[in-house]
């Protein structure tokens, strides 16, 4: 059907309501005047449409070929994509769209049933969509909405905007300005993986109800102003790495059923300004890296339970604030390097570490620790560094840390932050050697104790493991 001689907006009253956008020719750095709309390769489109201009037209491919419509001169256009029964106009390509800075707002949605949106309006910065209109998003299909909003310009978002049947939002709404976010209905999204990353103006965002999410990796991450963390969620989670990491202006959030989540990795990672963590449901989480890392206004953390977690390096570690440590019990954990590292107000620590093997860095730059009683690392093969500059266990009896399977002990035992500490006391640098060549079999292990000194009930367990390789250095031989 031939509409040519229409105008827009009888065009409009005959076929129905249609996708109106307004677009800027002028944005080209080159004058060009064309109006271009961009469409996924390898589509069948069938469309009719009318310009501000006057011009009308059908645009039909097999191929998707972009739609171009050349104007006399660089100017701000309204388009129109018309509707009518067998229409085939259900995406828009966006990803590297050259043109995407020239769409200026969203005016209509039209009568269009959006069957893909993935990466439709990626990086159209210029973007604005009205908040009182949405789209029809089909409920039968699961609607790919991947980068469908990222870096789009919009100051507000329409709170009646609903997804249809899909079940992902992965970077939806990412690398956005907006400073505010409505609630909106998230039934049937299991998948959030990165939705509002990079939103670094992001102060306030309404209650985000994830009571179908089973992945809530990076959701909010890099969220620089983000003050509360508005995701809930159930125990359907099973991923929520990095969810608030970098969020550094986060003060609460909203309860997380992490109950079967197994890697919250970075999980509140430099989120500097909390004061407190609720209680969470952390029995079978097993990898925790950074996970609770620059939390520095904690004094307290709740007492997890860690039991299975393996991995756990630089769990807690940089908590500048903290003043106690629960008594973790890290039942199945078999790396902790720098674990607690840089907790520098805590005064004893106290955990369960029965089959863990890599403890470099675990208390290192601990300046205020007096005690480790209770602790034990029999399986410890990396020790580097595990004590280093923990200036108050100068009189602590490492020997009780049993350490037999150290095969580094680098810098381990330098005690002092300062040259005017004392070192660890050679009684008890003395006696750690003795220990050491009696109940350690492993050769050629590196020992550091700073300038510690050794008397000459050491001497023989000193030369003896020097003998098995070992390379020590300390502040030599004492009175």
């Amino acid at each position: 059907m031939d509409v040519s001689y229409l105008s827009a907006y009888y065009a409009n009253t005959v076929f129905g309501s249609s996708f109106i956008i307004k677009y800027d020719t002028r944005k080209y750095a080159d004058d060009n005047a064309d109006v271009v709309i961009n469409l996924s390769e390898g589509t069948e489109y069938d469309f009719f449409w009318s310009l501000s201009d006057g011009q009308t037209g059908r645009h039909t491919t097999d191929n998707g070929e972009n739609l171009v419509i050349t104007t006399s001169s660089p100017d701000i256009y309204t388009l129109s994509i018309l509707w009518t029964t067998g229409v085939k106009f259900d995406r828009i390509h966006g990803a590297d769209d050259p043109w995407g800075k020239c769409w200026l707002e969203i005016i209509s949605w039209g009568d269009f049933v959006w069957e893909y949106l993935g990466h439709a309006f990626q990086d159209f910065y210029n973007l604005k969509i009205s908040p009182s209109d949405v789209p029809t998003i089909s409920p039968t299909t699961n609607v790919d909405f991947k980068y469908c909003f990222s870096n789009i310009g919009t100051e507000v978002f329409p709170r009646k905007f609903t997804f249809g049947g899909a079940q992902s939002l992965y970077a939806t709404f990412s690398k956005t300005a907006w400073v505010t976010f409505p609630t909106l209905d998230y039934t049937g999204i299991t998948y959030f993986s990165s939705t509002w990353l990079s939103c670094r103006e992001l102060t306030d965002a309404d209650l985000v109800d994830a009571k179908d999410a089973t992945d809530i990796r990076y959701v909010f991450r890099d969220c620089w102003k983000l003050k509360h963390g508005p995701i809930r969620c159930t125990d359907k989670v099973t991923y929520s790495r990095m969810l608030y990491a970098y969020c550094y202006k986060l003060t609460s959030y909203e309860y997380l059923e992490l109950r079967n989540s197994t890697n919250i990795d970075y999980l509140f990672y430099h989120c500097r300004e909390l004061t407190e963590h609720r209680m969470l449901d952390t029995r079978n989480v097993q990898y925790g890296k950074f996970a609770f890392n620059n939390n520095r206004k904690v004094e307290k953390f709740p007492l997890f339970d860690l039991r299975n977690l393996i991995n756990g390096d630089a769990i807690f570690s940089n908590n500048s604030g903290t003043l106690t440590i629960p008594e973790y019990q890290f039942e199945s954990a078999t790396s902790l390097s720098s674990a607690f590292n840089y907790n520098i107000e805590v005064t004893e620590i106290k955990i369960y570490t029965p089959v863990v093997v890599n403890i470099s860095y675990i208390f290192a730059l601990c300046y205020s620790v007096t005690s480790l009683d209770g602790c034990e690392f029999p399986l410890a093969e990396n020790c580097k560094q595990a004590f280093y500059k923990c200036r108050h266990l100068i009189d602590f009896d490492f020997r009780t840390l049993n350490l037999k399977a150290a095969t580094d002990l680098e810098e381990a035992f330098d005690l002092q932050r300062f040259n005017t500490d004392n070192p660890l006391s050679t009684q008890r640098y003395s006696e750690l050697l003795v220990w050491l060549e009696a109940n350690n079999p492993n050769d050629n292990v590196p020992l550091g104790a700073g300038v510690a000194k050794y008397n000459n009930s050491a001497v023989d367990a000193r030369n003896s493991l020097i003998n098995r390789g070992w390379t020590i250095l300390d502040g030599g031989l004492g009175e």
